[in-house]
């Protein structure tokens, strides 16, 4: 299979995104009467800024570059170690925004220092402990509908993270070792400049008896599992696929079935003016439904993902929870990941729609399981 290539936005359709982002934050700090936000996490940053500078420690919550949102400027802030890289790196994307601000990079309370000068009396802040209103759960919630740009951006990384996951699946050969795989898994996708915040290869009995089977340096004889979530821009995408060296037993079959049902029932329901608790009340029913109620609860099951790997946590019992009644809006980005005991899973990432909803994530080279009426999900390759 041949490399496909990414498909980049113009610089304009950039600027459209981070204008737009800009008018979101905006009307956070219009609704509780602050002066300005501060945006400080790696995941606010892409955000608002497209992606305009790389993660430097992967690790890290906070980022090198901070910004300033206030009703008539947008700051850029970042220490004397990062300033000139990105200032001739992205010239262009800087030159955007009001301007950018050099801090030292030491004591560490030099950020903060220098946004609460620029801020005013009243701002809010995307994380606690720094002063400030918490506004984490409001920026959450403004970018779980993706712009255009990040739209255009997920579909890319969808087809990018399917095809190095799949190319790496079809090269395996049963008795390989699960780091080998693993390391050719990560070289395909740093090679698309996705960085893998979730690697999980794992086989035979180890997925049988665990959720997650890390790599561990053991061979896989039989029964290849491979789950990824690849970051590019910021922008996150989740998918799952499973590899046989034997024939499945007709019990297996039955089992991702089921779960193609589940799959089906639970994205169905994610359209736009709906609920997400109804997102997740369909999820209790489609376990019911297909003779597993209340197996939900041995695995977390999922949900929104865009700018984190899932935005927030939620299941059919958290019905007191913010995001319970949060409005399923077309642009919002799911991937739900329904399974069973036994090494059973199906998982993939879907982009609301206004009218349909579409699988980012889906290979038509790969086995599909049919489940339901114009709706299918990645089934096992059997080798």
């Amino acid at each position: 299979m041949e490399q496909r290539s990414v498909i980049q936005n113009t610089f304009g359709e950039w600027k459209l995104h981070v204008d737009e982002v800009l008018d979101r934050v905006r009307s956070i700090a219009d609704a509780r009467s602050l002066d300005a936000l501060i945006l400080s996490r790696s995941t606010s940053i892409a955000w608002a800024t497209g992606g305009l500078s790389p993660r430097i420690d992967r690790t890290a919550d906070s980022d090198p570059v901070w910004l300033i949102v206030s009703r008539d400027s947008a700051v850029l802030v970042t220490n004397v170690v990062e300033a000139e890289r990105l200032s001739s790196e992205s010239r262009a994307g800087v030159a955007h925004f009001s301007s950018l601000v050099t801090v030292p990079w030491s004591p560490s309370t030099a950020y903060a220092e220098v946004c609460m000068q620029l801020c005013g009396n009243r701002f809010g802040i995307d994380r606690p402990g720094l002063g400030g209103v918490d506004v984490s759960d409001d920026l959450i919630a403004e970018r779980l509908s993706l712009t255009g740009f990040a739209q255009s951006e997920i579909r890319c990384l969808g087809g990018d993270v399917t095809e190095a996951v799949e190319t790496s699946a079809r090269s395996w050969s049963p008795g390989e070792v699960d780091r080998e795989i693993a390391a050719r898994l990560c070289f395909k996708l740093e090679k698309r400049g996705i960085e893998p915040t979730v690697i999980l290869v794992g086989g035979d009995e180890r997925v049988r008896s665990f959720r997650h089977p890390v790599a561990v340096g053991e061979s896989i004889g039989e029964y290849l599992m491979l789950v990824v979530v690849g970051m590019r821009k910021g922008l996150h995408v989740a998918t799952t696929r499973f590899v046989s060296s034997r024939k499945l037993a007709v019990s297996e079959r039955r089992r991702f079935f089921e779960l193609a049902v589940i799959q089906s029932m639970v994205v169905s329901r994610a359209t736009p003016g709906s609920s997400y608790g109804t997102v997740y009340g369909a999820l209790d029913e489609a376990y019911r439904a297909v003779g597993h109620a209340g197996d939900w609860r041995e695995h977390f099951q999922g949900g929104p993902i865009g700018y984190q790997q899932r935005e927030f946590e939620l299941s059919p019992d958290d019905q007191t929870s913010r995001w319970y009644g949060q409005v399923v809006k077309s642009g919002d980005a799911v991937a739900f990941n329904p399974s069973f005991s036994g090494g059973f899973k199906v998982e993939d990432t879907y982009l609301v729609g206004s009218t349909v909803i579409e699988c980012v994530t889906r290979s038509d080279s790969w086995p599909l399981i049919e489940a339901g009426e114009a709706f299918s999900v990645a089934g096992v390759l059997e080798i």
